[in-house]
């Protein structure tokens, strides 16, 4: 399995431990995150990069919501699908955080697909 795809995977992950988040009030996400571990069966870099993406979400999600925000025209995040909200900040955090270690393009399409 080469690298793209873990990263993708652990986006992929990232996604449903965010999304768990957005609905169930009070999660814990190392919990939520320990209950996918062990419902799916992935690589130790799948899951240290999808921890470094919930953890680096978590801690600049006021930042990103403001991107988010600021280009959203006619939209309120609180209108936004939830899940249209979390590839989002994925992607977000992807292009801000992490510009040097993944390309805008692959970014881009990863968030589009």
């Amino acid at each position: 399995m080469n690298n793209d795809t873990r990263r993708r995977q652990a986006r992929e992950l990232t996604l449903q431990v965010l999304f768990q988040e957005a609905y169930i009030k009070n999660l814990d996400t190392k919990k939520s995150l320990d209950y996918f571990k062990g419902e799916f069966e992935a690589h130790s870099d799948v899951i240290e990069f999808a921890e470094m993406l919930i953890t680096g979400i978590a801690k600049h999600l006021k930042e990103i919501d403001s991107i988010v925000q600021d280009y959203s025209q006619n939209w309120k995040i609180k209108r936004m699908a939830s899940v249209d909200l979390i590839i989002l900040r994925i992607a977000i955090f992807d292009l801000v955080y992490l510009k040097n270690e993944v390309p805008y393009a692959a970014t881009i399409n990863e968030a589009l697909e």
